[in-house]
């Protein structure tokens, strides 16, 4: 199947994301998973949700990471 970085390349959304090697790329793809699992079901069906520095700092707590983690998915989602 090759890399993980290169199953990424083949998604679309994935493949503009430069996440350096396998290990930390696996990583932040975990971390990004952590907090779209926090995200209520109406902000996953939004195409363009809008996020108070309040809603993002309860994100960055449900899903155990920083703030300028949940702000990076938000540029690339």
């Amino acid at each position: 199947m090759g890399s993980f970085s290169q199953l990424t390349s083949m998604i679309p959304g994935l493949s503009n994301l430069n996440l350096g090697d396998d290990a930390s790329t696996s990583k932040q793809l975990k971390r990004f998973m952590y907090i779209l699992d926090s995200f209520s079901d109406s902000e996953l069906n939004n195409p363009n949700p809008k996020f108070e520095d309040k809603r993002i700092l309860k994100l960055a707590i449900g899903s155990g990471t920083s703030i300028d983690m949940v702000r990076k998915l938000m540029e690339q989602y």
